[in-house]
């Protein structure tokens, strides 16, 4: 079964799978991380497993086995004004949850390395399990029904994550500058959610004259998401950390 938040900006739909949706009253961080695992245990769940690290710092009051996957620790090794760290105490009672968890996964020997260092884990501890691809994402012809939703035309250079100054969206934008200088005939799809207050893409965009040759969805559908990989001639990820 799945148990997610509830947000209607972002509906989610998981074909054949029980889910369960976060009660209004444990939105609050505060909430979730003294009551969720009540909740969980009220649920009749076996075990819960936490794609990333936003989970309950307390297991008090719940018998259900907590499995946990860390993607590395951005917040540590990136400047501030990239990505905000933790506070000392917030750090603290994540380090206390860790050594509490039944497994802690990581998804590279890298990001294996950085949560054994930053967390204070002992490296043993952690297993490194690789993503894995879903079925979904297959050869062919990408949905046209699809891309016209979104104003995407063929042939185009495809940009896929969150727009935040991490993942270095602004170099991306220019360097598209550079291929169409040089006579490129694409689009550049820019797939993602923006960052509350990130600007740097929309001014390099006006700053470049891009604006009919750059094409923002926001945040799109997970079963959207294939068909802007089969239809890319290219994909750009020049992320300053994973």
């Amino acid at each position: 079964s799945v148990t997610r938040a509830h947000d209607r900006n972002r509906p989610m739909h998981f074909g054949g799978v029980a889910e369960h949706v976060v009660p209004r009253l444990l939105e609050s961080h505060y909430a979730y991380a003294a009551f969720g695992p009540r909740w969980f245990d009220r649920l009749g769940l076996d075990l819960v497993h936490f794609p990333f690290l936003y989970a309950p710092y307390s297991w008090a009051g719940s018998k259900v086995a907590r499995v946990v996957t860390i993607h590395g620790s951005a917040r540590n090794e990136m400047p501030y004004d990239m990505k905000k760290r933790f506070g000392r105490g917030k750090l603290a009672r994540m380090n206390a949850a860790l050594a509490g968890y039944d497994a802690i996964l990581a998804v590279s020997e890298s990001a294996r390395r950085e949560a054994s260092e930053f967390y204070g884990i002992a490296i043993e501890r952690i297993r490194v399990v690789y993503d894995a691809i879903g079925g979904q994402f297959r050869q062919g012809p990408p949905s046209d029904a699809v891309l016209d939703i979104y104003g995407v035309r063929r042939p185009y250079i495809l940009s896929l994550c969150t727009l935040r100054p991490k993942k270095n969206v602004g170099t991306t934008v220019a360097a598209f500058a550079e291929l169409k200088r040089r006579g490129a005939a694409h689009q550049l799809v820019l797939v993602g959610d923006k960052a509350p207050g990130y600007t740097e893409v929309d001014e390099r965009i006006a700053e470049l004259g891009l604006e009919s040759d750059v094409v923002q969805t926001g945040f799109v559908p997970a079963e959207h998401v294939p068909e802007f990989y089969r239809g890319a001639d290219l994909l750009l990820f020049p992320s300053f950390h994973e």
